[in-house]
């Protein structure tokens, strides 16, 4: 049409959306596509129900640490719905597996500087941050810092996280 000149258009795709894509392994990541709005809901639900499990086993002062490194689903997405709803957020540390190394021994050094009342575990290696946690690994050190499965919660994308609780609870928890 002569009226126009030219105009640049686009589908939305961006940063985001690619990052979504990345770490979610039912999208191919040449595509980048957006998580649909059911799948997002879902992940920020699977915030939501951590951070009330946490509040009502082990109260809203808890700290809690995060034994992998989930692009979609770590502490910042678990504080952040704490933020939303109680205007706090937990005291929470996240693992770091370039400082620990990949052993028993170093994951728990980890888990007892954290001083935490809660510890959330992956089954699997889905979606993480690489260098990824070894799953049995971490499993193996909180078995040996004292703590105990108490709930477990299903992902959008299949993994199953377990809540650890410590077996002897520190003085900055709520007794379970």
């Amino acid at each position: 049409m002569p009226c126009l000149s030219r105009v640049t258009v686009t589908d939305g795709r961006g940063n985001l959306q690619m990052y979504e894509a990345f770490f979610d392994p039912r999208y191919e990541q040449s595509i980048a596509e957006p998580i649909d709005p059911v799948t997002g809901r879902a992940w920020i639900s699977a915030s939501e129900r951590t951070a009330e499990m946490i509040n009502v086993g082990h109260g809203v002062s808890a700290a809690i640490a995060f034994g992998f490194r989930h692009a979609l689903f770590n502490l910042n997405t678990v504080n952040l719905q704490e933020l939303l709803r109680k205007g706090v957020s937990f005291a929470s540390q996240q693992i770091e597996p370039t400082m620990t190394a990949e052993s028993v021994d170093g994951y728990l050094a980890w888990i007892e500087s954290a001083d935490a009342c809660v510890l959330l575990t992956s089954d699997e290696v889905l979606g993480d941050f690489l260098p990824a946690v070894k799953p049995a690994f971490m499993q193996e050190a909180a078995r040996k810092a004292g703590f105990v499965p108490d709930q477990q919660l299903l992902l959008p994308d299949g993994q199953t996280i377990t809540l650890w609780r410590h077996q002897s609870v520190p003085s900055n928890c709520l007794s379970h």
